[in-house]
């Protein structure tokens, strides 16, 4: 069970260095072009955080989402 968790910590830290990435991503495309980085952050951009932690509450997103995931192994559940 402490591996589970331990796991799940490690996979939080993961993905909140991808936001991170995920940021300076956005940072780069609004200094070059506001019409290709607002599409990004419309769709792709989007699509990504659907599937980790949905923090911009977009509707739609994964089925089954990493926060999800990361719960199942926080209780010990099998994934």
């Amino acid at each position: 069970m402490n591996n589970r968790i331990a796991v799940a910590a490690e996979i939080e830290d993961l993905i909140e260095e991808i936001y991170e990435r995920l940021d300076c991503i956005r940072e780069l495309l609004w200094e070059v072009d506001d019409s290709l980085a607002s599409r990004a952050e419309k769709y792709w951009l989007a699509h990504i955080d659907g599937a980790l932690f949905n923090k911009s509450g977009v509707m739609g997103g994964s089925l089954i989402t990493a926060a999800d995931t990361l719960e199942e192994l926080e209780e010990g559940e099998e994934v």
